[in-house]
Formats: structure tokens, C-alpha cells, sequence
């Protein structure tokens, strides 16, 4: 039928425009931090004061994990890590190996290795 055609051609545009649009990426970040949840977000953060958009609108070490891994932790080493043993700061890393890995810029530029 012509107007299944046509309709089912409107719907695939329309969705396209989502994914090609020029804020498509911004609605995809929105999606996950939605599906995350906010609160979940912050407390996962080691400075929920922080933004998950940087100066120059460069993604967070969070973000990039949020995005990696569903966590929005700061660090990327193994595990939580206890800042000292008289100091109660407890940093947050990667709780496990995901399926896909990433260097960050300190790796890229040869500042720190994993």
C-alpha cells in the first residue's frame, strides 16, 4: 500500500533526524544520564560538584566512563581505592573489565601507563 510506504518512510526520516541532527549527540548524553539517574550519577562521582562537560565542552573522565562502562566513576584504575588508611576519601575506579577499553589522554600523551 502507497501510504504504509509513505508512512513508514516519514517514520524512518524522523528518527533519522534524531541521530543526524545537530544535537543527536547531546540528546543520546541526555538519554543516558536519564536512564542512569542523576542521584546515582552524583554518587558515583568522587566531586559531585563537578560537571560532566568540561571547559571547552570536553567530556569528564565520568562522562567517558558513564559512557564506557554505565558508571560514572572518576578514575580509571581497578577497583575503589582508599586515599590513605587516616583519611576517609575513598576514590572510585572501574568496578570490572568491560568489552571494550579506551587510553585516556594522560596514556595517549605517555604520562601514565596502564
Amino acid at each position: 500500500n502507497n501510504e504504509d510506504a509513505e508512512l513508514k518512510q516519514q517514520e524512518q526520516q524522523s528518527s533519522n533526524y534524531h541521530y543526524s541532527s545537530p544535537v543527536g549527540v547531546l540528546l543520546f548524553v541526555y538519554s543516558v544520564i536519564l536512564t542512569r539517574s542523576i542521584r546515582q550519577i552524583r554518587d558515583e562521582m568522587d566531586d559531585d560538584t563537578q560537571p560532566l562537560v568540561a571547559r571547552f565542552g570536553h567530556c569528564t573522565q565520568e562522562l567517558v566512563n558513564l559512557m564506557l562502562s554505565g558508571r560514572a566513576v572518576t578514575n580509571v584504575f581497578d577497583g575503589d581505592k582508599q586515599l590513605a588508611p587516616d583519611v576517609p576519601l575513598k576514590l572510585h575506579g572501574i568496578a570490572e573489565r568491560n568489552e571494550i577499553g579506551y587510553l585516556t589522554i594522560l596514556e595517549r600523551l605517555r604520562y601514565s601507563s596502564a
